[in-house]
């Protein structure tokens, strides 16, 4: 039965709009809550005044009861979801809810209560309120907890890699650790990236001075082994491999992400809407990747 509770949602939770890739999201989100031992609350969020597309203005204004009637749409989404998730992994519980108000902050205020917020990402033409630069945009920036995004023609990756992107900075051992926690989980192989980008010099010889690629490189490999070294000996199950590139990191980090079951990026943000705004790299990584992105949540 479909509640509007936020305070018993599960640990994994899936944001759906009623699009085909919310749906699609759903499916996913039910094998995560699988490999991850936890139940599934599904929510939709109704706006507290319906207002009906043009062509049904004249309609709206003639049916007493048309806010119930949409209601009851968004029930039957909600209905959907729950079977799709049910037949995808059945021994999981699964729940419902429909909450009513502003659609960003009430996804946000579920991040309060769950660990996992899954979001499906819209493609170019899609018609869904989980639109990069809206809603999910939104949610990802605010969030008080990690939500992952699913792009709407992901298709599965068996023996894909987990991605992490890490900069040298006090949050990557957190990044790390959540990184080869799924890893761990997943069976899959840790991967974990460092990018760092030197503007292009006015010729091959100013680049010499200004930067030596080979230190850089070094010190950057340097970095990665002594963060995952002792998170290496905890996960003795998960391959790592480091990878060390000249190039803009989100541009790095998604040109990798279509060989990858995972994506792992950092927020600097404190989560609410009174929170830092989140890096450019993540948001940047979320906009383009070809695969799920988890956006953690690090705290100091």
């Amino acid at each position: 039965m479909t509640s509007t509770d936020i305070s018993k949602v599960h640990s994994t939770v899936v944001g759906i709009d009623g699009s085909e890739n919310s749906y699609l999201a759903t499916q996913w989100a039910a094998k995560w809550a699988k490999s991850h031992g936890t139940g599934l609350t599904i929510v939709m969020v109704q706006p507290e005044v319906m207002l009906p597309r043009k062509s049904h203005v004249w309609k709206a204004m003639l049916e007493a009861n048309y806010n119930e009637r949409q209601k009851d749409k968004y029930l039957a989404r909600l209905h959907k979801a729950e079977l799709q998730a049910r037949e995808v992994a059945p021994a999981i519980e699964v729940s419902s809810i429909l909450l009513e108000g502003d659609v960003a902050g009430s996804l946000v205020e579920i991040t309060k209560k769950s660990e996992t917020l899954i979001l499906g990402k819209r493609g170019s033409g899609q018609a869904s309120i989980f639109t990069l630069g809206g809603v999910a945009d939104s949610v990802v920036t605010n969030a008080g907890g990690t939500v992952i995004t699913i792009p709407h023609d992901f298709k599965e990756r068996p023996g894909g890699p987990v991605l992490v992107g890490i900069d040298d900075d006090s949050r990557a051992k957190q990044t790390v650790r959540y990184a080869f926690e799924q890893a761990d989980k997943l069976g899959a192989p840790l991967v974990v990236m460092h990018a760092w980008y030197a503007p292009p010099a006015a010729s091959e010889a100013t680049m010499v001075v200004l930067v030596d690629a080979d230190e850089i490189n070094e010190e950057s490999h340097a970095f990665i082994q002594s963060t995952v070294a002792e998170l290496a000996q905890e996960y003795p199950n998960v391959k790592v491999t480091s990878k060390v590139v000249n190039a803009n990191p989100g541009d790095a980090l998604a040109a990798e992400s279509k060989n990858a079951q995972l994506i792992v990026v950092s927020s600097r943000g404190r989560g609410g809407f009174t929170g830092l705004l989140l890096g450019s790299t993540s948001r940047r990584v979320v906009r383009l990747s070809s695969a799920p992105t988890a956006v953690i949540r690090c705290h100091k």
